[in-house]
C-alpha cells in the first residue's frame, strides 16, 4: 500500500527568493572591478616600461574591427572598439 508522509521536509526553494539575481549582479561587478584593476595595473607598467598605456586596447580594436570585417561589417578599430570588446568579453568570462 502507499504511505503518505504527514510533513515534506524537504526545502521547496533551497535558493531564497533572490539569490541568484543577487549573486549574478555580484558576481558581474566583481568581474567588472577586477578587470579595471586589473587593467590599471597593466597600465602603470607599460607607462613604467616607457610604452603607450593603451596599445592592449588598440590591438584588440584592431582586431575586433578585422573580425567583424570578415562578415562585411564596417566598425572602426583602435582605442575605443578595443576597450569596449574588452570589457564586454571580460564581463561575459567573469559573469
Amino acid at each position: 500500500m502507499e504511505e503518505r508522509l504527514q510533513h515534506d521536509s524537504r526545502a521547496k526553494d533551497a535558493t531564497g527568493g533572490g539569490a541568484r539575481v543577487k549573486g549574478l549582479v555580484l558576481g558581474l561587478i566583481a568581474g567588472l572591478v577586477a578587470t579595471i584593476v586589473v587593467d590599471l595595473i597593466m597600465m602603470e607598467y607599460l607607462l613604467f616600461k616607457v610604452q603607450p598605456s593603451d596599445d592592449g586596447f588598440a590591438v584588440n580594436g584592431d582586431m575586433s574591427a578585422g573580425f567583424f570585417s570578415l562578415f562585411s561589417i564596417d566598425v572602426a578599430g583602435g582605442v575605443p572598439t578595443g576597450a569596449a570588446a574588452h570589457y564586454m568579453v571580460n564581463g561575459l568570462y567573469w559573469g
